[in-house]
């Protein structure tokens, strides 16, 4: 069941969930940060290729597992950090790997797998000291979750704000060739 206040979006297979990925690449601004979480393979790293293809990124998009933290710059100069912190234990560790320094950094997106070992950097006082007045907070942080339905298919949980991003979530599933007319 959903919780209030986040919608639930179903992808059939992996490049739907890419393609998830590239929409919510078009609508996130310089500052933004992801939150992703889910179990091993439920399709973090995924959504992240997404998010960088939807930015212009061409280089190959890998989960930085053991080097916490992956930078891309994009055609446009917006920069994508990839930060994963499935090896982190505690909140000191996270401190220590200087993950504060990239959070809303206004020249890039940040993406966080395993956010929610992220908890007590992304407390909403932090982000307002870092990102300004509330309301422009509201679009640029948010946690999704994915989880998986079986085989390639998948639930992803996301913020109502960004879920009004979806409405026309058809031309996510459909095949590209379909898309065009």
């Amino acid at each position: 069941m959903t919780q209030p206040g986040m919608r639930d979006i179903i992808t059939e297979r992996e490049e739907e969930t890419r393609a998830f990925g590239v929409q919510l690449a078009t609508k996130l601004q310089p500052g933004s940060v992801v939150g992703l979480s889910g179990d091993l393979g439920a399709g973090k790293s995924v959504i992240c290729r997404g998010i960088a293809r939807g930015l212009g990124i061409q280089a190959p998009v890998t989960s930085p597992t053991f080097t916490i933290i992956k930078e891309y710059c994009s055609p446009d100069g917006v920069w994508l950090y990839h930060v994963d912190l499935y090896r982190m234990e505690s909140d000191d560790e996270v401190v220590t790997a200087d993950i504060e320094e990239i959070l809303f950094e206004p020249s890039g997106i940040t993406v966080i797998e395993w956010a929610d070992k992220l908890q007590s950097l992304l407390r909403p006082e932090k982000a307002q000291a870092e990102s300004g007045p509330t309301n422009k907070l509201e679009n640029m942080f948010g946690f999704i979750e994915i989880r998986h339905l079986g085989a390639d298919r998948r639930c992803i949980t996301l913020p109502e704000k960004w879920a009004q991003w979806f409405e026309n979530i058809e031309t996510l599933t459909q095949p590209e060739k379909e898309q065009g007319g």
